[in-house]
């Protein structure tokens, strides 16, 4: 019984874990758009560092919200949430993330790699890349991927939800079971 209740609170977990993990992602580039479109109009360069830094957080995280929609998430929502009546919702941000990542993955993620991780030593070749960056065209690709965010944001919170009442029937049964416990002493 209590192998039960453990097992209740890892699948709150995954869904808790997730959930605040979309906000960090989505409140960190919320920072980034706005000291970008703020900073001076002097300073390229404070731009174009915030545009490199905006690619490599949506490269890693776009990573890692498939790796978090995985095996365990599928299992979480298909066997103990029942959460068939939003299965339409999660396809439609699985198709919407999938269509960004065709869109904008690769341009990101050699952004990424060449100038914010600088694992490419052409100075001339990074130089190159921040050149050809552009804010405004930076700015509307964020909002785009943080709708994408707000989406699976509303979409979890309505998993955790579910996982309040899967819990609170849980709770009823448990203290059923003592109840008759107590009762057969």
């Amino acid at each position: 019984m209590f192998e039960i209740c453990v097992n209740k609170f890892k699948d709150s977990k995954i869904l808790w874990n997730f959930a605040c993990f979309i906000s960090m992602i989505s409140f960190d580039l919320k920072v980034i758009t706005q000291d970008m479109v703020l900073s001076s109009s002097k300073n390229e360069w404070q731009r174009r560092y915030y545009i490199r830094q905006a690619c490599l957080i949506i490269c890693e995280s776009t990573d890692s919200i498939f790796d978090l929609l995985g095996k365990d998430f599928k299992s979480l929502t298909l066997n103990e949430l029942n959460s068939s009546e939003y299965d339409s919702e999660l396809l439609r941000i699985r198709k919407k993330l999938n269509t960004f990542k065709d869109s904008y993955y690769q341009k990101f993620r050699e952004v990424r790699n060449m100038t914010a991780a600088h694992r490419d030593k052409d100075v001339l070749k990074q130089l190159e890349i921040i050149q050809n960056l552009c804010w405004t065209d930076s700015v509307k690709i964020i909002f785009e991927f943080n709708d994408i965010l707000k989406n699976l944001g509303k979409y979890l919170t309505c998993l955790v939800k579910m996982s309040f009442s899967v819990f609170e029937e849980f709770k009823k049964n448990i203290n059923f079971f003592c109840e008759k416990m107590k009762n057969n002493f």
